[in-house]
């Protein structure tokens, strides 16, 4: 009985072993298919193994990080630098400044202003007004063209020009580079001693410029503060030379009666003086 038990037993085990046996053949069995499908998959190198996919994908990894890294530098490239910015400024504030005070023609000083909205601000289209009609309306004296600008009036108070040049208050449209006349991307009044004479006004920007920058608004100040002396400046001189029938004016002539310079010599401060009046510490004149 016990020969027949323990036979039970061993026959029960090898069944077990055979059972376990084949379940590893099948896993095996799947494992080969799994693995030529895979080196059939388009997407994976024909006859690649493991280990060089292994370092396929390292090198993949590698450049990725590379990629990263550049693209990290490109930005920070790219951003503006303040102390650039600044200077590039400067530069184009002396530029223009000087562009408008280098000569008392008043041709030149009209094509210093438009050389300025043209090159420094990238204005494709734009208008300069001065008030005329006891102040009622802006009147066209030059647009970016050679020839004589339009002499469509525009009244004191209508529209964004008219407005400007009524209460003195600087426009600048938020968005955009594409206005046109009535719908102006920007437009500044010029002023003389704190009196509005004109107004300057831009209507589109040209194509490769997407917008005013706060650069832009600094050279509009400028111009707004001193296009409009500039211009007073010339159209004196030219009234100057038409009196006078000559261009080669007698500047010191006509500047020191203005001055009202007193030719009494020290002698004459110093008489004035005594008794510890004002005119002691001289800033005092006497009558």
């Amino acid at each position: 009985m016990s020969e027949k038990g323990h036979g039970g037993e061993n026959l029960q085990e090898l069944v077990r072993i055979e059972a376990a046996l084949a379940g590893v053949r099948d896993a095996c069995q799947r494992l080969v298919e799994e693995n030529r499908s895979l080196r059939q998959d388009p997407s994976r190198p024909a006859g690649a193994d493991a280990l060089r996919l292994r370092a396929l994908e390292a090198r993949v990894s590698q450049l990725e990080a590379e990629n990263r890294d550049l693209c990290r530098e490109i930005a920070m490239t790219g951003r503006p630098d303040p102390l650039k910015e600044q200077e590039g400024l400067l530069a184009n504030l002396y530029v223009a400044g000087f562009n408008l005070h280098r000569t008392m023609e008043l041709s030149a000083v009209l094509a210093s202003v438009k050389e300025i909205l043209i090159n420094l601000i990238g204005a494709e289209k734009f208008q300069i007004f001065l008030l005329e009609g006891e102040r009622h309306t802006l009147l066209p004296i030059a647009d970016e063209q050679s020839h004589r600008p339009s002499r469509r009036r525009v009244p004191v108070g209508e529209g964004i020009a008219g407005v400007v040049a009524k209460t003195g208050i600087p426009y600048f449209e938020a968005d955009g580079r594409d206005g046109d006349f009535h719908n102006p991307l920007a437009c500044v009044p010029m002023k003389v001693d704190g009196q509005v004479i004109g107004v300057l006004q831009v209507s589109r920007l040209f194509v490769q410029k997407k917008r005013l920058t706060s650069q832009d608004h600094e050279l509009f100040s400028l111009l707004a503060e001193t296009a409009g002396t500039a211009l007073l400046g010339a159209t004196l001189r030219q009234r100057a030379v038409q009196q006078e029938g000559t261009s080669a004016l007698d500047w010191p002539a006509i500047v020191l009666p203005c001055l009202q310079i007193d030719d009494g010599g020290p002698q004459a401060h110093v008489a004035a003086g005594d008794g510890g009046g004002p005119a002691a510490g001289g800033t005092g004149r006497t009558n």
